[in-house]
């Protein structure tokens, strides 16, 4: 079921929608600001009702009746003052995030996650691609699903719940299933975490691995804390991870603390050590287009970041 919406009430109504439309579902949202006063709220179809969950899909940058669309994060914009959270709580279908930002308005995407709740189909995942975060936090729990962010910003941020690190950008909870033979993986290419706090979390027997590719992490002090996981680093920047219950994995390298010197859109400048030092060697390849919608490799390499130089 596809949903074309202009406004925030149409936004609303079709994430109510999504939770019994008995099929996939894609939100369309055209370009434009949507602000949010409340909390919004996604539930996946409760056990036994025999209503197919499906995907959730919510995407922006659409056209007049979304029959075009840009891969620009800025041009749909989800808003508030920074206390509002939009929750999805899926079960048995993956949530993927396009082309979008929010500002003032953090997201918590949270699957099964408890002892007593088992997986109930494989190949789930969270995706995030081409997201800003201003001014919020980005969460995703749960022991089902993969996690995948790729050529995303989290700046700012403002984690309004107060059991949370004040500035945490990004939060990530990973639990394997003891009854799947799978164990959930985080995986981030061309991200640029900034004025921020990376949260990985895992449970319970170190078989989880954080996969980090050409991102930037850029805090003062510890950018990246992990707990239960291993990590698998390669061509990024950060100042200090450190680890409880973990280790890096063995062909991590490439990793630099240089000065990322980005300007303020956190593009690096033409003398950053960030310019043509990415790898291309990321799991399915890198994209053709960066947050911004600009072309993603420029040069010689693939800049590390979520956006390429874009003075050559």
């Amino acid at each position: 079921m596809s949903y074309c919406v202009g406004t925030t009430a149409e936004f609303l109504s079709a994430i109510d929608q999504s939770e019994t439309d008995n099929d996939d579902s894609r939100i369309n949202l055209r370009s434009g600001n949507y602000h949010f006063s409340d909390n919004v709220y996604y539930y996946a179809p409760a056990a036994g009702s025999h209503v197919r969950e499906g995907i959730l899909i919510i995407e922006g940058g659409y056209g007049a009746l979304c029959a075009t669309r840009t891969n620009d994060a800025r041009s749909t914009v989800l808003s508030g003052d920074g206390y509002q959270t939009i929750h999805l709580n899926p079960t048995n279908g993956s949530v993927w995030f396009r082309s979008l930002s929010f500002d003032g308005v953090s997201t918590s995407t949270i699957g099964p996650a408890h002892d007593d709740e088992t997986c109930p189909v494989s190949g789930l995942v969270f995706d995030a691609t081409r997201v800003r975060v201003n001014n919020g936090m980005m969460q995703f729990i749960g022991k089902c699903h993969d996690v995948t962010l790729r050529d995303s910003l989290l700046v700012n941020a403002f984690a309004s719940d107060l059991h949370y690190v004040r500035d945490t950008a990004l939060d990530i909870s990973l639990m394997q299933d003891l009854h799947v033979a799978h164990a959930p993986t985080l995986t981030m290419i061309n991200v640029t975490v900034a004025e921020g706090y990376t949260n990985l979390m895992a449970c319970c027997d170190r078989s989880t691995t954080a996969f980090l590719y050409n991102s930037i992490f850029r805090r003062d002090g510890v950018d990246i804390r992990t707990s239960g996981l291993n990590v698998y680093a390669r061509n990024n920047r950060y100042d200090r991870i450190t680890f409880s219950d973990g280790t890096f994995v063995i062909g991590s390298s490439n990793n630099t603390s240089a000065d990322p010197d980005l300007d303020l859109d956190y593009r690096p400048h033409a003398a950053s050590p960030m310019v043509n030092s990415g790898t291309a060697n990321v799991p399915n390849g890198l994209l053709s287009l960066d947050l911004f919608a600009g072309t993603r490799v420029i040069g010689a390499a693939v800049d590390r970041g979520a956006l390429e130089y874009a003075g050559r």
